[in-house]
């Protein structure tokens, strides 16, 4: 939001460039930087597992890289998605008659632009969301999480079919029950589509 609204600044630049590298950034690579600079160079996190004691905490401190890089990838391309859609909606010509008519900047931009810019990158938001699941799946492997992702490449390398299969299943059922959801969720943040 804030490369949108003070387009063409260092600030535009900057969060820009973050989501560049975000999105350009491999997850195993990412990942592995990761271990190499907080689990080994600091000692600050365990490098990988899910913490075999139990406790809030050691679970938590586990789940911090693995989580990291998911988000930070993700949240990298909704980035440019939400501004791109706000440059496009500050320059609808409904903003221009609302600046001209004397409304503030702040209300301008909460009331107006961000409820028309927000429709779109939620769409996309979303169906990133029904993707994220398998896509844990390099992120899994190289943090040796043991969830979806793990059970995935086991039953490749076991050549577990039936598993397989399942999990194809299961993974394209939640891709088209999530893409209905943001459909609808697009519909009611912008009545013109419906």
């Amino acid at each position: 939001m804030l490369g949108a609204l003070a387009r063409g600044t260092w600030i535009d630049r900057f969060a820009t460039s973050i989501a560049v590298v975000g999105v350009s950034l491999p997850a195993f690579w990412f990942g592995l930087l990761l271990q190499l600079v907080f689990a080994v160079g600091l000692g600050w996190l365990p490098s990988s597992g899910r913490g075999a004691e139990s406790g809030l905490l050691n679970r938590l401190s586990h789940l911090i890289l693995p989580a990291s890089v998911l988000a930070f990838v993700h949240a990298a391309a909704w980035s440019r998605y939400l501004r791109a859609s706000l440059v496009d909606t500050l320059g609808r010509p409904f903003l221009q008659s609302a600046r001209a008519r004397g409304v503030s900047r702040v209300r301008l931009i909460a009331l107006h632009a961000l409820p028309n810019a927000v429709a779109p990158a939620a769409t996309v938001m979303l169906l990133d969301v029904a993707l994220l699941v398998p896509g844990a799946v390099v992120t899994e492997s190289v943090f040796a999480w043991p969830g979806v992702g793990s059970l995935f490449t086991e039953a490749l390398a076991r050549r577990d079919y039936t598993v397989l299969m399942a999990m194809l299943m299961v993974s394209s059922a939640a891709v088209l029950a999530i893409g209905v959801v943001a459909d609808l969720v697009h519909a009611w943040l912008d009545p013109r589509v419906s």
